[in-house]
């Protein structure tokens, strides 16, 4: 027996014989036998027919099929976790610019703006200031003089603006009073409450509506 690439090729045979004695003469009986014994001969000749033995490229084409297979599923595989991080990436970085969003200040109504003597309108007109920085200076300065408040934060700040139509489209309110701090013209008395330093408030001074 051959060996192709170190297999072994085993084959088994059955050879079957049929023997029919006829004794008499009936012609009818005897064609009968005859067809069934051509039949059964060919059917043992289809079943004892053996496939021709695998060569050695076909065994190894086989077996390279079959890891083809496997490296094409584990490919699948791994696009679609890609896929799956690829669709959580987007909503963990949406997370994270939540936590951080500064937050929006709310409008104090009952905020006395009206003050004792000097209302805010009338002391913003006077110092008409320009930029935002100027206008919490402002704001803090008023308050703490005229509005029976020694501190400001970001709600009394957009309760200010508000009452004399200034600008309100800062995305973070809180950014004029931190970046102030460096420069000494506000302190941060508390976490998000700030105070008027006598630097800010002398820059408030010097303001006469002109600038």
């Amino acid at each position: 027996m051959a060996k192709t690439g170190g297999n072994e090729d085993h084959a088994k045979v059955k050879l079957r014989v049929v023997e029919f004695e006829l004794e008499g003469g009936n012609a009818a009986v005897e064609s009968s036998i005859r067809q069934i014994t051509h039949a059964l001969g060919i059917r043992n000749s289809a079943s004892t027919r053996m496939a021709p033995p695998k060569s050695p490229k076909e065994i190894a084409a086989g077996n390279e099929a079959e890891i083809t297979e496997e490296e094409e599923t584990l490919q699948d595989v791994e696009y679609a976790d890609a896929e799956v991080v690829n669709q959580d990436a987007p909503h963990a970085k949406q997370k994270a610019k939540s936590v951080n969003r500064p937050r929006v200040p709310e409008y104090k109504h009952d905020m006395d703006v009206t003050g004792n003597g000097v209302a805010f309108k009338d002391f913003a007109a006077q110092k008409n200031p320009k930029k935002n920085t100027q206008r919490h200076l402002v704001a803090a300065c008023w308050l703490k003089e005229h509005g029976n408040s020694p501190t400001i934060n970001i709600d009394k700040v957009y309760t200010c603006y508000r009452t004399v139509s200034w600008p309100t489209t800062q995305p973070d309110w809180d950014a004029n009073f931190r970046g102030q701090v460096p420069t000494n013209r506000f302190r941060r008395v508390n976490p998000g409450e700030y105070a008027i330093t006598p630097i800010g408030e002398d820059d408030v001074r010097t303001m006469d509506g002109t600038e």
